[in-house]
């Protein structure tokens, strides 16, 4: 191998140098760059990776979930069953004032008009639409 000599003036050498240990610089800030890439790349596959296994214990759990919850037609037959409970002991409370309501009238015997008829009549419907509207 043959070493070579030659005379550059000052201002070349310093801009050849200059150019040289930029591009260098630069070589280097790739280099970083490439390595944060290969590390977030490294960072996304394993995110990915827990991402896939939560959204697995997530859909296990909903499955669980709509297992354990009755189908939408057992829901509404239950519901009207609750509702049709509720309204029986309503109608047999009613009903039970009605007998007492009843009794005491039938104690008292007081000769009634057709009038006091129609008022005591009017009064227990108002008084059951009250309830009921209570309700």
């Amino acid at each position: 191998m043959e070493e070579l000599y030659i005379s550059i003036n000052k201002e070349d050498f310093g801009t050849a140098r200059y150019n040289s240990l930029s591009a260098r610089a630069d070589i280097l800030k790739s280099l970083k760059s490439l390595h944060n890439i290969q590390i977030i790349k490294k960072q996304k596959n394993e995110l990915r990776r827990r991402l896939k296994t939560l959204l697995g214990e997530l859909r296990a759990s909903f499955d669980r979930l709509e297992q354990n919850m009755p189908s939408p037609e057992q829901a509404l037959l239950e519901l009207n069953s609750i509702r049709e409970k509720l309204q029986e002991q309503k109608t047999g409370e009613v009903n039970k004032e009605m007998g007492d309501k009843k009794q005491e009238q039938k104690e008292k015997q007081k000769p009634r008009t057709k009038r006091d008829e129609f008022d005591e009549e009017l009064m227990e419907i108002q008084e059951k639409l009250n309830k009921l509207n209570s309700l």
